[in-house]
């Protein structure tokens, strides 16, 4: 059955027009998205000093007994250390291909995302949800209008509010906001720390579920082992959009199963 009504029909053009309120990324994707597109360099990192030079300990002039002491004595003369060259470490280069695919793979049991589009510098739409296992439940406001969207193998479920659910007879572009970093065509480390790695992430177009045989870049940081952020430019009926997606732990971890 196919979901009706002006309202209802609007945001579900929106969404699949611009393919990200249940895009590959986390909505982070486009407004993010819009701030990502083209970064890219390699940091190598350094360590610190392992050790410094000993410090140099000036002793006091031995004085003879048998001598009169001055009444001023000259000023002792420090040796003149020898230079020394300080050790560096460096950090070996951070394998940002690595680092991603295993992020991608702690976030597999689920996690939940807020994702922003922006359409010309305006927020548009805002996704909302927790992506468990195979399954995605989600609400998504556009225009003061929210819809809350159920996504299982079995078909894409929609309900506005006020409304019942609905099941679409297509299927939604993509339920899992994380899809397309899974097989990316190239992996760029901008910035890295134990902690956290920034990288440009570039994949194919229609992984996003935007027409075309191009390449996007993601900008992604991963935190901590698992991925936090996604962003990403592009363009919606010749406008400029882009996509921010945050994520971080489910926050209802319950299964995800079909509303009728």
């Amino acid at each position: 059955m196919t979901t009706t009504g002006t309202t209802t029909a609007g945001v579900v053009t929106e969404h699949r027009r611009a393919r990200l309120a249940l895009g590959v990324v986390p909505v982070v994707l486009l407004s993010a998205v819009l701030g990502l597109a083209a970064l890219g360099c390699s940091d190598d990192g350094a360590g610190g000093v392992d050790s410094l030079a000993p410090l140099v300990t000036v002793g006091r002039p031995t004085i003879a007994t048998t001598a009169a002491v001055p009444s001023t004595l000259p000023p002792a003369s420090a040796p003149t250390p020898t230079a020394t060259g300080l050790p560096t470490t460096v950090a070996p280069p951070v394998d940002g291909a690595a680092v991603l695919s295993g992020a991608v793979a702690a976030m597999a049991p689920g996690y939940h995302y807020h994702s922003t589009v922006t359409v010309d510098g305006v927020v548009a739409v805002e996704a909302d949800g927790d992506r468990v296992g195979d399954g995605t439940r989600l609400g998504v406001t556009r225009d003061g209008t929210s819809v809350r969207y159920v996504i299982t193998p079995g078909g894409t479920w929609v309900m506005p509010d006020g409304g019942e659910w609905d099941q679409l007879d297509t299927p939604a572009a993509t339920s899992d906001p994380i899809t397309a970093l899974a097989a990316p065509t190239a992996v760029s480390v901008l910035s890295s720390s134990p902690e956290v790695v920034s990288m440009v992430v570039t994949v194919p177009s229609s992984s996003l579920g935007l027409p075309g045989d191009g390449a996007a870049d993601l900008n992604v940081t991963v935190t901590n082992g698992m991925v936090t952020s996604v962003a990403y430019r592009t363009a919606v009926d010749g406008r400029e959009a882009g996509v921010e997606t945050a994520l971080g732990p489910v926050v209802d971890p319950s299964a995800v199963v079909a509303p009728i």
